[in-house]
Parts: structure tokens; sequence; C-alpha cells
């Protein structure tokens, strides 16, 4: 068994996983992509493939949605009607490409909504998923323009996968939350990691939060837009891991502006509304640390690519404008969407020059999440014709928590000394890269894997596409830490809670414990989310607030009324 120490005093426990490096945390729920007329991606291999078989069929909004391991479970264009246009009513297609439900032209959103639909686990509910649809700005498609969009707004089909033989089906449909609302639709995972929020356009007003919970889906608030603002367009969010100890920012983008976005009550607070330029499209950095948006040059009436950077806006106060940098000019990109290989993929236009005719092609900004990202242009091309395809504007849409990388090039082996008895080991991660380079203990290892066998000083650098990375740990033998009062020596310290109120484990019960003594608790970017200064074993894996935190690894530190230090590693297991 590979494993690390619990470092406590003397006595130390095994822990039974690796030390990684938490190179990344994205997910594979969307690895597959499906838009335009029967276009479609596949991510699992790493580069996009084109795939064949997608029945799609959208001029603009569209989502699908992977198991975790990257398979296919279903995919929508979320539309409802039978427009002018000559697209078939909105469907959502099984795994195998075939109709697990019609609209029938009278459900759903609109035919040419930015962001169709989107799509979340069903909370407490296992292989159950909401898919919820939004309406289309061009509501004028019979001639007539009402005073508001025509009232099919937000809704939501609840599909369960466990039936037809895992194909799935949809056994609630067509369940109405809010009528006008239109073209934007953006989903969040909730702090507690059970939950979700869901923003909207709530007609002219303001941005509507949404609560998803177990008891269903509930109006949380709706906050009003700047007085420049019309209220359409797409809703951006900034990919979090959700939870307390965010490395960096929880923020929402608009064609409003941009807000921060408080993950556990859903509150939003305008940061800037970039002095009412109204960027078109835009897109954060997997890391969040990056927002990419265009905006039209006053100049030349050209497209540009801007770069924000969100976390220095955040950090220094200083005004998240003055962070811009132009990436690229005359920059011909529509709607932008993270993909799962940690770039941004975009559509843009394409004109033959020989025969004029038009074509949708799709591009890519390669390392977002560092300060100096390339363009790819053409990556894919899709000419323009009467019987397969036509122009199309946007790329599925997806919850960005998916896409969450934190890391890019870079190590972190978590803390910076860990404690090591006689018999163990210690599995060190170096990251994927294309080249590695130990120093320390490990000079002479060139591979991505080290493992370690004796207390040392061990370091790597990793070279990537997108840059280089490095860090190092102090491992000391366990004998190191041995206590200085006796009364300490009969301590006991779990290395897993798996509070699931199954009454065994459910806390962190140090045994032996002497009264009075402090115990704090943080995550992996050592931030307090727990403390007690008389602990009474009642940690039960949530926050100071009474939120659940997210299954991982915890560092636990103590001190006991008569000064005696000590910490060590917990796995909290959901």
């Amino acid at each position: 068994m590979i494993s690390i120490v619990s470092a406590h005093m003397k006595f130390h426990f095994l822990v039974c996983f690796v030390l990684l490096t938490f190179n990344s945390f994205a997910q594979k729920e969307a690895n597959v992509w499906h838009y335009g007329i029967g276009h479609s991606l596949d991510f699992n291999g790493g580069a996009p493939i084109q795939t064949s078989g997608s029945q799609m069929f959208t001029f603009e909004g569209s989502t699908s949605y992977c198991d975790e391991n990257g398979n296919l479970l279903f995919y929508s264009n979320g539309g409802g009607r039978n427009p002018a246009s000559g697209q078939d009513g909105g469907k959502i297609w099984n795994k195998n490409n075939q109709i697990m439900y019609d609209m029938q032209g009278s459900e759903g959103g609109g035919w040419s909504a930015a962001q169709s639909s989107v799509v979340v686990p069903a909370p407490g509910e296992p292989n159950v998923y909401l898919l919820f649809t939004m309406e289309e700005l061009e509501f004028d498609i019979d001639g007539t323009v009402p005073s508001e969009p025509n009232g099919r707004g937000l809704r939501y089909f609840k599909i369960d996968m466990s039936l037809n033989g895992g194909l799935g089906d949809v056994v609630e449909a067509d369940v109405p939350v809010y009528d006008y609302s239109y073209e934007g639709i953006c989903a969040i995972r909730h702090a507690n990691g059970t939950d979700y929020w869901i923003l909207i356009n709530q007609d002219t007003s303001g941005i509507g939060v949404y609560s998803v919970t177990q008891n269903g889906v509930q109006l949380n608030g709706v906050y009003a837009y700047p007085a420049f603002y019309n209220g359409f367009g797409i809703i951006k969010s900034s990919p979090t891991p959700g939870g307390i100890g965010t490395p960096c920012c929880n923020k929402v983008m608009t064609s409003a502006g941009i807000y921060d976005f408080n993950l556990s009550t859903g509150v939003l607070s305008l940061e800037s509304d970039f002095g009412a330029a109204s960027p078109t499209y835009f897109e954060f950095s997997p890391n969040g640390v990056y927002l990419y948006a265009t905006f039209v040059d006053q100049l030349t009436a050209a497209f540009q690519l801007v770069q924000y950077n969100v976390l220095a806006a955040s950090q220094t106060g200083v005004s998240i404008e003055s962070t811009a940098q132009v990436v690229e000019e005359n920059f011909n990109g529509y709607y932008m969407q993270l993909a799962p290989d940690g770039k941004i993929y975009y559509t843009e236009l394409g004109i033959d020059l020989i025969t004029g005719g038009l074509s949708t092609l799709i591009g890519s900004i390669n390392c977002p999440n560092t300060s100096s990202p390339t363009i790819t242009s053409s990556i894919f091309s899709y000419p323009t014709d009467s019987q397969t395809s036509f122009l199309f504007f946007s790329l599925p849409n997806f919850p960005s928590w998916i896409f969450y990388n934190n890391y890019e090039a870079q190590i972190q082996f978590g803390p910076d000394t860990v404690y090591l008895c006689p018999g163990e080991t210690l599995l060190l991660n170096a990251g994927e890269g294309t080249s590695w380079s130990w120093g320390g203990d490990a000079a002479s290892n060139t591979t991505q894997f080290y493992t370690v066998t004796a207390p040392g000083i061990y370091s790597a650098t990793v070279s990537g596409p997108c840059g280089l990375g490095s860090d190092q740990i102090v491992v000391l033998p366990c004998s190191d830490e041995e206590p200085t009062d006796g009364s300490a020596l009969n301590f006991i310290f779990p290395n897993v809670i798996t509070p699931n109120s199954d009454g065994i484990n459910d806390l962190f019960e140090i045994e032996n414990l002497p009264e009075n003594t402090e115990v704090i608790i943080l995550n992996r970017w050592g931030n307090v989310v727990f403390s007690s200064a008389n602990y009474l074993n009642n940690w039960d894996g949530k926050d100071t607030v009474g939120q659940e935190l997210l299954t991982g690894v915890y560092t636990y530190k103590y001190t006991t009324q008569k000064g005696l230090t000590g910490h060590g590693f917990v796995h909290l297991v959901r």
C-alpha cells in the first residue's frame, strides 16, 4: 500500500490515498459536444475529434451531459418551436442518437436562444438529471411582437437514466419556473457541493437567481441591471470547485457587467459595468483568474479580444478595467465555451474568397490560465449548404465547475512538510507535462512520479505547453514530532470521517483528548474551515457556517492547554 503519514506526535496512521498534485480537478461530464446540424466533438482522448451520427438540429444553443467517465448520457437543442427556418421542434436524444423525448414544437425553450439549455444533477436523486431550457429573444417569428417573450421562459425536464435499460427517459416534462426570460442561462454549484444555482435574464428587470435543491426550484432573488442595460445576452460564471477556500474568485459575467457571487447565499453584487461598453461574448479561464471578453473597437469597428485579470483586481482592489490587455486585434470570434482540454473554443464566420460562400469555423484560445494566451483559428470548418448545415453561432452550454482547473503546468505537492515512519512510502506526482526535472534527494529521477522511502527534501519542475511549474516538499521522520507532554501519548487520531449519519465515523473524534484543547481544520489551500477553542469531538465535515465541505484531504492542528501542539491529515469522504 502506498500511503502517507497522518502526522501527529509519535502516533501515526495510514491514509489510503497517494499525495497528488492538484494539477486538475476537471471532470468528464462535458466530454462530448453536440451542436449545429449534426455536428459533434469527443474530448475523451484529450484533443477533440469529430464524430458522426449526431441528430442535433439548432441554429444556436444546445447542451449535452456525460457520466463521470465521459460516457454520453443525452443531449438536447432545448428548443420547442417549428420556426420558419425549418428547424425541427425541440428534442432530447439519448446516447444512441435516438429520440428520448419529443417536445413537439410546443415545449421547452426557443429555437435560437444563445444558451438554450443547461443540465445539472438532481440533488439527492442518483442517476437523475434536470435539463433546464430557455426562451429565445426572437419571439416575433409569427409576425407578432409582444411586449414580453412568448411566455415559455425558464422550464425544466427531469430525466431518469435508470429507465429504458440505461438509455433514460423523461419523468417530468416542461415544468414552468418563470415565463418571461430569454437567451441566457447559467448553472453554478452551491457551496455545499450538493445543491445548485440557476441564473437567468429575468425579463428586463434583472438577473434572477434560483436555488435547486431536493425541495425543488425556488426563486432566491432578482438583482437589478444597471440603468443602461436592456436585459438580454448570455450569462457565464467563473469555474470553482465550490465551498470555502476557492483559490480565486466567484464571479458572474453578463453583458451588463461582472458580479461577485456568493456561493452560499446566492447574492449577486455588481463589481463593474465596464462603463456600459457592453461586451458581446465572454468566458473565464479554467482557473477563474482571467476573464476573456470581446468588445467593438470604436475606431476600427472590429472585435477585440481582451483579457482581464480577475484575481489581481480582487487582491489589490484596483478596477478590473485597469487590468485589461488586448490579446487579439480584429478578433473574428463569437460565442466562447470552456472545454475539457483546458482551452476556450469559439465560433467564427468564414468566407470562401473564391466562391464567396459562408462557413462556420471553430477556433481556440490556448493556455487561457496564463497571462500570454495564443489564438488558433479555423481548427474545424463547417461549410454552409442547403442540405446539411447552416451558420451556427453558439456552442453547447455547460456548468463551468466541470472545467475547473486550478493549475496548468504547475505542481502542488500539498503540505510543505509531512512525516514518514519506518516501512511507509510516499508517492509524489509532478503532474502531466512534457518533461520533468527533479532535485534534492530525487535528483536522479526524470519521470512524472517518484516514490519516497526515506526522509529528505524533494523538489520537481514540470515543463508543459503552457509554461513551467515547480514545488518542494520536506519529508521528516515521525520521531521528530515526539511529544514533550506525556498526556499526548494516548491521543488517537482518526484518518478519515464519513459524515453520512450511519453512526460510523460520522465525527472527527480524537480519543483521550484533554479538555480545553484548541483544534482547527484547514482545507488544501490553507484556509480555516472549522475551529474550536475547546474541541468536543464534534466536527462533522461542515464549515463554520454549517455548510457541508467537499470530499478531500484536510489538515488538522491542535494546541493543548499545556501548550502541546501537533498536526496531521484527515480524509473527508461523502
